[in-house]
């Protein structure tokens, strides 16, 4: 599910340290408000996002600057255990154990501050509470 509110990403690349299958985890972050003027209709630019997030097979995921889901695929269904309807509008701290909330806070202060967030190796949890063990790249876009 695209939320055409997010036109500043950021992406997210993490895939599980161990198992047969590697899977990924690409995360798309608003970073700003939509320019002024900004259309709510797609352009074609915004066709090839959209078509990349629903066919892709690794998790995409967009969240604004206070961590709430806008967009939840397939991909990241599969690799989580929640759908779209249960993650959109909730905080991305449900995937985020507890002992490594700080991480979240990290990667927001990095980002709004305009540094690079290093390439980092963590745990996220799956809905039925194991945890997966993660690599995670996160490339910020900006306007």
């Amino acid at each position: 599910m695209l939320d055409n509110t997010c036109p500043t990403l950021q992406h997210f690349r993490i895939q599980p340290m161990s198992g047969k299958r590697k899977k990924s985890f690409r995360g798309l972050e608003h970073a700003g408000p939509a320019p002024a003027g900004a259309s709510s209709s797609l352009n074609s630019a915004d066709y090839v996002f959209q078509a990349i997030v629903e066919n892709s097979d690794d998790a995409i995921i967009c969240k604004d600057l206070a961590g709430r889901v806008t967009v939840w695929n397939d991909g990241a269904k599969a690799l989580f255990g929640y759908t779209a309807q249960e993650m959109i509008g909730q905080s991305i701290m449900v995937l985020i154990p507890g002992e490594r909330s700080h991480e979240e806070s990290l990667i927001l202060n990095k980002i709004m501050a305009g540094e690079k967030v290093e390439h980092f190796e963590t745990v996220r949890r799956h809905r039925d509470g194991h945890l997966l063990d993660v690599s995670v790249t996160i490339s910020p876009i900006r306007d």
